[in-house]
């Protein structure tokens, strides 16, 4: 991206939880986080409430660790805000998921801090071994989040429609769907003498079967 802003914030769902009445796994795991990120800690405040559930807060040198829970609901939502590039946000998660032994964690990401002038209208790729990026022109984001696997990024672009983009690197394209995957269909379809039924199975690439 072309403005790296003041920081940035991690907004997270922990879905199947355990252990969210508890103050002191609450504390800890706080604590434990801020120490995988390599982060500055400051003070750690956890309040339980009546009749259940728990909110902490661990203030950070570098902004807030912040973190809710929904006994009833297995339910945890957490935040984190970290200035700099040197916070490791993705440790932090993996801390949160083991102490409440998530079942599935949903997270998205925000840079904080960027002026409305300068904020993203370019994506820029970078392909690992190549000597060349890609740019593509931002017209909005539609989704940005971490999964357990990987970077996810789904924008629109002007002349390409919705783009995918996996770690950082583009995937697929409206445009890819008419120009060369309809394209990769046609020699199946017309190879059987009578297709009906068509089943389309892959991501990237198409691997289509037809039958009669």
């Amino acid at each position: 991206m072309e403005d790296s802003g003041v920081g940035r914030h991690a907004i997270c769902e922990f879905w199947g939880a355990s252990n969210l009445d508890s103050v002191d796994v609450a504390e800890r795991a706080l604590r434990d986080a801020a120490r995988a990120g390599g982060v500055t800690l400051i003070e750690v405040f956890v309040h339980q409430f009546s009749p259940q559930g728990v909110s902490g807060i661990a203030v950070i040198a570098e902004s807030h660790l912040a973190l809710h829970t929904w006994p009833e609901h297995g339910y945890l939502a957490a935040d984190f805000f970290t200035c700099g590039d040197n916070a490791d946000i993705e440790a932090i998660v993996g801390v949160l998921r083991d102490a409440f032994e998530a079942e599935r964690v949903d997270c998205r990401y925000l840079t904080r801090g960027v002026p409305a002038e300068l904020e993203t209208k370019r994506f820029e790729e970078f392909e690992p071994g190549s000597a060349s990026h890609a740019a593509y022109d931002v017209v909005s984001v539609l989704e940005q989040r971490r999964t357990q696997y990987q970077d996810v990024m789904l924008f629109e672009s002007p002349r390409l429609g919705r783009v995918l983009a996996l770690d950082g690197i583009v995937q697929m394209t409206d445009l890819d769907t008419y120009v060369y995957h309809e394209m990769l269909a046609h020699p199946a379809l017309f190879s059987h003498p009578n297709p009906r039924t068509v089943v389309v199975v892959g991501g990237g690439d198409v691997f289509l079967v037809a039958r009669s």
